[in-house]
């Protein structure tokens, strides 16, 4: 069992089932190792087809770049009648959620927001998830592209320890759960 599928898959799945949305979902049968979606949830209304990465063993970039094209393969759906309306979703799990990781992900969207804002609405981008062993949360993505400008504002020609400091703080007055369920205990 690799790492992606221990400490974001499982997880996340464990989340799904606990939702108050009866979630029917799909994993590959080996792992992550097959083509398609990491992990396909379907409910009466909506499927969610989730892209899963374990941040901790790879640069940041690697792995952010392999979730940004995601949307853009033409992958195998398991369930029948692929014509319901879908959403695509990051699941970005961690032993530990630092807040840098936000720094980074702030970093690079800022470099094109005009370009966020098409790939969310042009490819149906709707959550992140964000997967520790113990605790999970879900953001909407159009939240994060929106807090990125403000993040601009502060941190345009900054220092490195500044925009840290700065990402910590939008976490901890705009992201309450976030903060609440990663920084706190």
């Amino acid at each position: 069992m690799n790492k992606e599928y221990k400490y974001v898959v499982q997880p996340l799945v464990t989340y799904l089932k606990y939702q108050t949305v009866n979630w029917k979902i799909h994993t590959p049968r080996h792992h992550t190792s097959e083509t398609g979606w990491d992990i396909e949830a379907r409910s009466k209304n909506l499927d969610l087809l989730i892209e899963a990465k374990f941040m901790d063993n790879a640069p940041f970039l690697v792995k952010l770049n392999s979730l940004i094209t995601a949307p853009l393969a033409k992958r195998k759906r398991n369930f029948p009648g692929n014509d319901k309306p879908y959403a695509i979703c990051w699941a970005m799990g961690s032993e530990k959620i630092r807040y840098n990781d936000f720094q980074r992900l702030w970093d690079y969207i800022i470099r094109n927001t005009k370009f966020w804002k098409h790939y969310i609405q042009d490819l149906k981008v709707k959550y992140i998830f964000l997967v520790r062993k113990d605790a999970t949360v879900r953001m909407d993505f159009r939240k994060i592209v929106a807090y990125s400008s403000r993040y601009k504002k502060l941190a345009l020609n900054k220092s490195l320890v500044t925009r840290r400091r700065i990402a910590q703080e939008i976490i901890r007055r705009h992201f309450k759960r976030i903060y609440e369920d990663f920084y706190t205990k």
